[in-house]
């Protein structure tokens, strides 16, 4: 006999999170109770869930403490986090949470930390032996000038892109002549900027911190993920 087990999704306002939901109820195989959490109403989801609370943002000082609640008060068996600051704020207790019964679905923290830092995780994959696209890492607007013409721009597109930010979250596209695809950059938080002669100026307005400066890519495109299980 399959036991009920109770699954707690956050970020449940996210875009896709009501399609995986109904899945989730259409095609389980293990009988669920499904808790949807969120900074705000997630007017979309909320149907579906069998319970929704509102719970601060993952990087509120009082998330664990009130994700530690829900999770107590509901007897969730898996927390699934929808965010990378809820995944980075949660995955250092792991421990503390399997202690109350749940599992955290993230990676290991050390992890989070490489894969969150694009140039660790570049070198990372050089050290052992996997091939990366051309990039440099820059911080001074004359020192990115310099990498943008290096990679080809304004012949090609160049891709700028803070070494630390996720979700696409201060990505800039400087398009070039190879007319890139119509997609590319022009995502919620995505910034797409048109052939032009390049200035100090013009970058400035563009770059906080370190960046990484690369040549745009062009299709055959793959993703590649990776499923551990237990350790391997």
């Amino acid at each position: 006999m399959i036991h009920q087990r109770t699954a707690l999704f956050t970020c449940a306002g996210g875009a896709t999170y009501p399609a995986l939901i109904r899945h989730l109820r259409i095609h389980s195989r293990i009988p669920l109770i499904l808790v949807g959490v969120n900074a705000g109403p997630a007017p979309e989801a909320e149907p579906y869930l069998d319970h929704f609370e509102i719970v601060p943002f993952g990087f509120d000082e009082t998330y664990i403490q009130v994700m530690e609640g829900v999770v107590q008060r509901l007897d969730v068996n898996l927390l699934v986090p929808g965010s990378d600051e809820e995944a980075l704020a949660l995955a250092p207790h792991h421990d503390h949470f399997r202690a109350l019964g749940c599992e955290v679905m993230t990676s290991p923290k050390p992890v989070l930390d490489l894969i969150t830092d694009k140039v660790s995780t570049y070198r990372t994959l050089q050290s052992a032996g996997v091939r990366v696209p051309e990039f440099a890492v820059e911080s001074s607007v004359d020192e990115i000038l310099k990498a943008v013409r290096f990679f080809g721009h304004p012949d090609r597109s160049v891709v700028l892109k803070p070494v630390a930010g996720r979700g696409g979250r201060g990505l800039n596209i400087l398009t070039g002549h190879d007319a890139p695809p119509d997609w590319l950059g022009t995502g919620q938080r995505e910034a797409r900027h048109p052939p032009r002669e390049l200035s100090s100026d013009f970058l400035f307005d563009l770059i906080e911190g370190d960046i990484m400066i690369m040549p745009c890519l062009h299709a055959p495109v793959y993703d590649a993920d990776v499923l551990a299980h237990p350790g391997h």
